[in-house]
């Protein structure tokens, strides 16, 4: 059986990680309140429904973008701390 090459073939290009990128742009832009699914998927571009293929839910999102954001700020502190000791290796 021939396959019809007239039909273009989509590829899912969403993933986990982008959609909680996607959810820290928008906590940026508008706030912890205003991250809701529905806010999410229009900036996405996708219906909503299809982002319980990436996401259990807001809970889910929100707790992967506390999650993120806390691993960020320890890379920094880290990479800010690196090669100071006693007062010097503390952030002010």
């Amino acid at each position: 059986m021939a396959r019809d090459n007239s039909r273009p073939v989509r590829r899912r290009t969403l993933t986990r990680d982008k959609v909680i990128d996607a959810a820290l742009a928008a906590v940026d832009e508008a706030g912890w309140e205003q991250l809701t699914m529905s806010t999410l998927s229009s900036r996405l571009g996708i219906v909503a429904a299809s982002l319980y293929n990436h996401v259990r839910g807001l809970d889910d999102v929100r707790a992967a973008v506390q999650a993120r954001a806390m691993t960020d700020l320890g890379i920094h502190l880290r990479e800010v701390a690196m090669g100071r000791s006693g007062k010097d290796g503390y952030v002010r």
